[in-house]
């Protein structure tokens, strides 16, 4: 007796496999990695570049958001990174960070949910242009969420809590966070398409970029 996927090829084309989930973990915790490393690289400039560095982040990350989701280029691709990024979020303790990062991924889904969208380099470059502007105001969310209680923790734990509060409560500083974020995500979208077309599509891994 066939099952449904049997006897409809197409279906299991739009479902994700195993090789899709191994793919999308994969490049969830590369991601982090690479923003990770380049966060610790922009340490020392935090003091007055702080805003920027989210974007900056993103912006060297995004090949890998790029080569997954052409890839993958499936429904459920888009929440399923978002839900990486949020559970490696929560690790040092940020478990406020999965509902603003489930919820993006769901409006990044909602973008993407037509077939072929994903290898539309428009919405894809505007789903992950959300991912960058999350990555650079996140940090912000404990104060407004948490106030005075975060601030001690925060401050427990030896960083510079005057200089974090400083950023976060400054709407100039914010505006600069969202809007490196957009722009430096956008921009990385944009490189990182030109290294899968000469890269990747040539090879044959994806089929477009």
């Amino acid at each position: 007796m066939n099952t449904p996927t049997q006897d409809n090829p197409s279906l299991s084309r739009r479902r994700l496999g195993v090789k899709d989930l191994v793919t999308i973990g994969i490049c969830g915790v590369l991601a982090m990695v690479i923003n990770t490393v380049i966060g610790m690289i922009l340490t020392p400039i935090y003091g007055f570049a702080y805003p920027v560095v989210g974007g900056v982040c993103a912006l060297f990350s995004a090949p890998v958001y790029v080569l997954m989701s052409y890839r993958v280029a499936k429904r459920g691709t888009a929440v399923l990174f978002y839900l990486i990024i949020a559970i490696i979020s929560a690790l040092p303790g940020f478990f406020y960070m999965i509902p603003f990062y489930l919820a993006a991924g769901l409006i990044c889904e909602a973008i993407l949910w037509r077939p072929g969208a994903y290898r539309n380099g428009m919405l894809n470059a505007v789903t992950y242009m959300i991912f960058g502007i999350m990555f650079s105001i996140g940090s912000y969310l404990p104060i407004y969420l948490f106030g005075d209680t975060y601030y001690d923790q925060f401050e427990s734990m030896g960083a510079s809590a005057e200089l974090f509060l400083r950023f976060a409560t400054s709407p100039g500083a914010v505006a600069v966070s969202v809007i490196a974020g957009a722009v430096l995500a956008l921009l990385g979208h944009w490189m990182g398409r030109k290294l899968l077309s000469k890269h990747f599509v040539k090879a044959g891994i994806i089929t477009a970029a």
